[in-house]
């Protein structure tokens, strides 16, 4: 019985979605293209930078460093990675340029990562301006090997490619955008059907009236067309 009884709530809740599919269309409308116009009007374009650095062995460090102690792990990227987030490489950065900024919002747009578990390692900087994007990457990238030298005390870093202008936007993604607007409008339009079959006590059908009495229907009066 109670299996019945939910297949026939299933059931009611799928009509009421297939009837009610203006509400999901309204919704999806509106979810796109405020998403669109919020897209465009206030989410600025930005654009990545990167340079590439190696990291391996001096030839004129002394013998006491083995090789195994500059192989580029994990724990080794960590290192310059967190110094490249500090306060004393990313203001220096900062007054360099001359950049009106505060150090937690250069850390924010920069990241430091490994290139296939190699030597090699990028930097790269977002920025809504593509000439400071490159200017900042670079900039970055030749204070870390100089502040590297200073506070590790090994000369094993160096630039590999300074950063080029780039040319094409990083973000956002108008698509991608539009997509999850589309995907949460639809949700959002689903939950409030839900809610609104949940709330609907009126008896529509005689699985209603069954369900509401626990008595079978013996007979209904049809409905005829005309007078």
């Amino acid at each position: 019985m109670n299996n019945e009884l939910q297949e026939i709530s299933f059931k009611k809740l799928i009509r009421s979605i297939l009837q009610m599919w203006w509400l999901i269309l309204i919704f999806v409308i509106v979810g796109c293209s405020t998403t669109f116009i919020m897209t465009n009007l206030y989410i600025p374009e930005t654009y990545l930078a990167s340079t590439t650095l190696f990291i391996g062995k001096d030839t004129d460090i002394a013998s006491s460093i083995s090789m195994s102690d500059l192989q580029i792990d994990s724990k080794l990227v960590l290192d310059y990675r967190e110094l490249l987030r500090t306060k004393l490489v990313t203001r220096e950065v900062i007054d360099e340029l001359g950049l009106n900024m505060n150090y937690l919002t250069m850390v924010d747009r920069l990241d430091v990562e490994t290139l296939s578990e190699s030597r090699f390692v990028t930097v790269t900087y977002i920025d809504t301006n593509p000439d400071r994007a490159a200017q900042i990457a670079n900039k970055l990238s030749e204070t870390l090997v100089i502040r590297a030298q200073d506070i590790v005390g090994v000369d094993n870093i160096q630039i590999v490619d300074y950063a080029d202008i780039p040319r094409y936007k990083e973000g956002p993604n108008m698509f991608i955008n539009l997509v999850l607007a589309g995907i949460v409008a639809v949700l959002t339009a689903l939950i409030i059907i839900f809610i609104i079959h949940k709330l609907d006590n009126r008896l529509r059908t005689k699985e209603d009236i069954e369900k509401l009495i626990g008595l079978s229907v013996l007979s209904e009066i049809p409905k005829f067309k005309g007078r």
